[in-house]
């Protein structure tokens, strides 16, 4: 098996995210209303990319882009911040846990965070499961 690389967000990893952003299914699981236009799109990511309480980065895995994720709400004062992930390419068993934990490792160790939390739907499930077997409990 080979290794997951979190990249940091650029330009060029925007088309792709696009792309699996049509997705009706993956919307409904990350609570993202309506398939964005292309314009709009890039400006908020051309906005987040600048924002200095995020982080975001491009999930590879064998040289392929396979999904985003990052720390948003990054709040340095009180060590803190909510983490995001999302897999674009389904079928890639492990590859979530591998970046998710990176990121755990990234927000902990080089952002000095002392808790990172999630926002998940009640009704995803699996998202429930995933963050639970990462560590992470459900708070409300």
């Amino acid at each position: 098996m080979g290794n997951v690389q979190l990249l940091e967000m650029k330009e060029e990893h925007l088309l792709q995210t696009f792309d699996w952003l049509q997705s009706e299914e993956l919307r409904s699981c990350i609570d993202s209303i309506g398939a964005p236009d292309w314009e709009t799109h890039k400006q908020y990511w051309i906005a987040a990319l600048q924002d200095q309480t995020r982080r975001s980065f491009a999930i590879f895995f064998n040289g392929k882009h396979l999904g985003n994720c990052g720390l948003v709400s990054l709040d340095r004062k009180r060590s803190r911040a909510e983490l995001w992930i999302y897999l674009g390419e389904a079928g890639h068993q492990g590859i979530g846990g591998q970046a998710a934990r990176a990121l755990l490792n990234l927000g902990f160790h080089q952002e000095n965070l002392h808790k990172i939390f999630v926002r998940v739907l009640e009704t995803n499930q699996p998202a429930l499961n995933f963050f639970r077997s990462l560590g992470f409990s459900q708070d409300g």
